[in-house]
């Protein structure tokens, strides 16, 4: 049985981050990615996940935008002299072992005045999906796989950290997820 309300987690999440989205857009862990039909005309894009089915999937569906695979927790993203607008993570941090290298590597990638723009779960919206998953409304937590929770109090701390400055944030989807932008 399909897990009930992750798609439509997913599609909020989206629409949470397309207000942010200007110019190139880097999207790290894009997954089995939804997002490329979505773009305002004009904006570019380029997918970087480190799942092969996932990356195969994306490249079938959109010939047009380049992916590559890379592993966030460890590998140098190498993408070169491409410099990016917005870098985009949609529930991923949240995934990551040592999330201060993959924001190290997106702080080399970024245009001046460009913005990380990251969705994570509140410590709330965790325990509900916990939760939800026993019952299969959500995918199960042995599949999702979080390392991490992040609070409001903790990205302010890894902004800090890692050389950013939190620029906005709030909670959407009930209060469940977190809608963060670094600058």
């Amino acid at each position: 049985m399909p897990a009930l309300l992750s798609g439509y987690a997913t599609r909020a999440r989206l629409r949470a981050v397309l207000p942010y989205l200007k110019g190139a857009v880097l999207d790290l862990g894009c997954g089995f990615t939804r997002l490329p039909p979505l773009l305002p005309a004009g904006l570019t894009y380029t997918g970087v996940d480190g799942w092969d089915e996932a990356l195969a999937y994306d490249r079938q569906q959109y010939p047009q935008w380049p992916f590559l695979k890379r592993d966030l927790d460890s590998e140098a993203l190498a993408l070169g002299e491409a410099r990016f607008d917005t870098v985009l993570m949609t529930a991923v941090l949240e995934h990551l072992h040592h999330p201060e290298h993959a924001l190290s590597e997106v702080r080399r990638y970024l245009t001046a005045g460009g913005w990380l723009v990251m969705t994570t779960p509140s410590p709330f919206g965790d325990w509900l999906h916990q939760v939800g998953s026993r019952f299969g409304l959500f995918y199960s937590e042995e599949f999702v796989g979080h390392v991490k929770i992040f609070g409001r109090g903790d990205l302010a701390e890894l902004a800090q950290r890692t050389g950013f400055r939190m620029g906005a944030y709030r909670r959407f989807l009930f209060q469940t997820n977190q809608l963060i932008v670094y600058e």
